[in-house]
């Protein structure tokens, strides 16, 4: 990959000229969740560091859902979503979405108080109201953005924008009340953010039911024999993600449960809070590049023997790498020098503890999602597996890596970990693109 000043100037004017309103609707959403996220994490703060770590690491187990079960599917639904409607298989292709999701609520809320049941016959796990709540926000937290990503399939941002707004300030509203009220547990704030969330989740659903049937030339009722079809593609195609997911789950949450077991659950909420700055700063920007890019990049390289629309392609990956590196810069200079007041801004004084690796942690979250956005090669030309060998060594290397700095020199060792580990995953997937570019190369000129 070539970072010039022509490819940033192309991939830039490319952003500028494609429909601006919707770039404008990705960058309002994602501002206005960033905004709404930091106000309830200051909120969530005032339980203090033990009971933030908690929380923290149930957001874990959404993120490993995310990571090995929402997540690939997704994947699959957004690779095929557009190729099936314009077959006019719409109604039979969002069938299976419903499906998907009904399933995976069901198997996920029975899996869970099956755990509770198991765990405290024996006595593993023991009965408690915070266990219940924690269900009950995973399963309808995933469920939620799940039906924010597919109203961003069919380009709804502005809605769904509206919709994320919503949600996010009647949370607010309600861990105000429990503040003022003297009433603000862990328990009581996930009961409540489980109702919020599924009562969204429903209201978004009936949303894109609505508009995904406002199209013409689609069928008038579902067709099994297209509906193994799509199954059988969305499945094969997100295999190796599930993979991919638990490797990346090691990564990028799993270094939380090695903290709760060699050192303190109140490090993992102050690590979890200047994590959330992070994500803010790198991961957020990151998401809106990958949005509004994706389908276009897909596009691009729906037919590999149009060569001047896949050089298009290479275009746009190679410029989402090269903003992605520079939002690391950026994002590593502030923490540099305002960390601390970053901090403070979104919880208080009782987290500041470490805020000198905030810059650090910046800098290695930057490099594994530079390396991440460089995976969209693969993707586009339907190689996923390629990527199976990096994010499978990734996933290993990260864990004894954080295991032994961690246990040797705590959270300080952590920051140098995450650093070691983006600098070998950007590098491994830089040696998997050449080849694909070799590859890629060879095809058009067979055709």
């Amino acid at each position: 990959m070539k970072i010039n000043l022509r490819t940033v100037n192309f991939i830039l004017s490319r952003f500028t000229h494609q429909n601006l309103s919707e770039i404008l609707w990705v960058i309002a959403g994602q501002i206005l969740t960033v905004a709404f996220n930091f106000v309830i994490i200051k909120l969530l703060s005032r339980m203090g560091t033990v009971e933030f770590g908690k929380y923290a690491l149930i957001i874990t187990i959404v993120v490993l859902l995310d990571s090995v079960l929402y997540g690939p599917i997704t994947q699959g639904f957004i690779r095929f979503f557009y190729p099936y409607s314009d077959k006019g298989n719409r109604i039979t292709y969002t069938s299976i979405m419903y499906l998907f999701v009904l399933i995976t609520s069901v198997v996920v809320l029975a899996g869970g108080f099956a755990g509770l049941l198991i765990g405290s016959f024996f006595e593993i796990v023991k009965y408690s109201p915070l266990f219940i709540a924690g269900i009950l926000f995973v399963t309808f937290l995933k469920s939620n953005e799940f039906f924010s990503l597919s109203l961003n399939i069919l380009r709804r941002r502005k809605e769904n924008s509206f919709l994320q707004a919503g949600e996010k300030i009647i949370m607010i509203l309600i861990l105000l009340l429990l503040i003022k009220e003297d009433a603000l547990t862990l328990p009581a704030a996930l009961f409540f953010f489980s109702g919020i969330l599924f009562t969204f989740t429903l209201l978004k659903y009936f949303f894109f039911k609505t508009k995904a049937s406002q199209v013409q030339n689609f069928e008038k009722k579902i067709d099994k024999q297209v509906s193994k079809e799509i199954i059988s593609n969305i499945l094969t195609y997100a295999a190796p993600f599930f993979i991919w997911g638990i490797s990346g789950w090691l990564q990028l949450n799993g270094e939380k449960w090695i903290i709760a077991k060699l050192l303190l659950t109140s490090d993992v909420g102050i690590y979890a809070v200047m994590m959330t700055m992070v994500n803010a700063l790198i991961i957020l920007p990151n998401n809106m590049l990958s949005q509004f890019g994706i389908p276009i990049i897909f596009q691009k390289f729906s037919n590999p023997a149009h060569k001047e629309n896949v050089n298009e392609g290479i275009g746009y990956i190679n410029g989402i790498v090269v903003l992605t590196l520079c939002i690391t810069a950026a994002a590593s200079v502030v923490t540099y020098f305002f960390g601390e007041g970053l901090i403070l801004l979104i919880s208080n004084k009782n987290f500041t503890a470490y805020w000198y690796l905030l810059p650090l942690f910046a800098l290695g979250t930057g490099l594994f999602y530079s390396g991440q956005a460089m995976t969209n090669l693969g993707l586009a030309v339907n190689q996923p597996k390629k990527y199976l060998a990096p994010k499978i060594s990734t996933g290993i290397v990260s864990v004894l890596l954080n295991v032994f700095m961690i246990y040797f020199y705590g959270l300080n060792g952590l920051a140098f970990s995450i650093i070691l580990i983006g600098i070998f995953y950007i590098l491994y997937i830089y040696i998997i693109n050449k080849k694909l570019k070799m590859n890629l190369n060879f095809i058009q000129e067979s055709l």
